[in-house]
């Protein structure tokens, strides 16, 4: 590193102060440095990526570093626990514009993912590094099976639908930010910056044998029922204001939207939904804290929200949301 602490004068130098966030972990054989990494597999592996994006996936007017590199990890890290799965590490490519490009800035950012290595036991194994318009983060995250894999579209006729905690939370906490209100939804807020990941919720549902599908909220209920359940099978959903947050209540308030309507539309909550047969139902609510059940799989194709059609969520090609 220069001199000058706040500076960094080359790839090379960029890459030394890397190096000082993350440790080799068990599981990385040779990491960052060669043409590849290698890791040591254990059979059958599961792999997800996402991408980040300044102006899409967040805004810097209120997104510390801290909390970009933490989520920028953290939703990673949910798409393996939706599976049953156990994370053990990730690659990182990294989109750099000149704001940020110095190390007051990437302290924080690197220091918001190390807390998540030091929590579940991750390596970095390797990425890329390249200048660009905009900040950019995507991921590629590598996990191991846990006790059983959960895939979507396994569900039955009859199962009922669950989530393990609180729907439209981020949702509310963006709104709040947007309308310069944040102080007064402290907890939807944190949950927009930096998500409750389902780590105890995932080994709760996965040793229950009456789980039969799973995934985890990401794009919204109304978007996301519809790839849990398999194909010609449809949801009745029901959810009323006692299975959701005050915080959530009061932002659709606000808004003058249905409550109910506004939680199922918020995406980026990152609890887990699933389907499970009733005989379930007691030791799973026993386990989980935040679990509700809020609705039943139907074998008519529709898709009903307190008795109305759903169609909504989040859509990545339409930039919008819609019901």
């Amino acid at each position: 590193m220069s001199k000058n602490r706040d500076t960094f004068f080359s790839e090379e130098d960029f890459l030394n102060f890397l190096d000082g966030f993350f440790e080799q972990r068990e599981g990385l054989v040779l990491g960052r440095g060669d043409d590849c990494a290698i890791i040591k597999a254990e059979n059958e592996m599961l792999i997800s990526s996402d991408l980040f994006l300044e102006g899409f996936h967040f805004d810097m007017k209120y997104f510390s570093p801290y909390a970009i590199g933490y989520k920028a990890l953290a939703v990673n890290i949910s798409d393996i626990l939706a599976m049953g799965g156990i994370p053990i590490g990730f690659t990182m490519c990294l989109m750099i514009n000149k704001r940020v490009a110095n190390t007051t800035f990437f302290k924080d950012f690197f220091s918001g993912m190390a807390s998540l290595c030091k929590e579940y036991n991750l390596y970095l194994a390797g990425g890329d590094i390249s200048f660009s318009n905009f900040l950019g983060i995507d991921i590629t995250i590598l996990g191991k099976k846990g006790k059983r894999c959960l895939y979507r579209k396994r569900a039955n006729v009859g199962d009922l639908i669950f989530i393990t905690g609180d729907i439209g939370l981020s949702r509310a906490g963006l709104y709040a930010f947007k309308m310069g209100i944040q102080d007064r939804f402290k907890i939807a807020t944190k949950s927009h910056l930096m998500p409750k990941i389902s780590y105890n919720e995932s080994r709760a549902v996965t040793k229950n044998p009456f789980v039969n599908s799973l995934m985890d909220v990401s794009d919204g209920v109304l978007k996301d029922i519809v790839r849990l359940v398999p194909e010609g099978m449809g949801a009745n959903l029901k959810i009323d204001n006692s299975m959701l947050h005050p915080e959530v209540i009061s932002m659709a308030e606000i808004l003058g939207e249905e409550p109910s309507v506004f939680a199922a539309k918020g995406g980026e909550d990152y609890v887990l939904m699933g389907t499970i047969k009733p005989d379930g139902i007691r030791e799973l609510n026993k386990d989980i804290s935040g679990f509700k059940v809020i609705g039943e799989v139907t074998d008519d194709g529709k898709f009903l929200l307190n008795g109305r059609k759903i169609q909504g969520g989040f859509d990545h090609f339409r930039y919008t949301e819609t019901y």
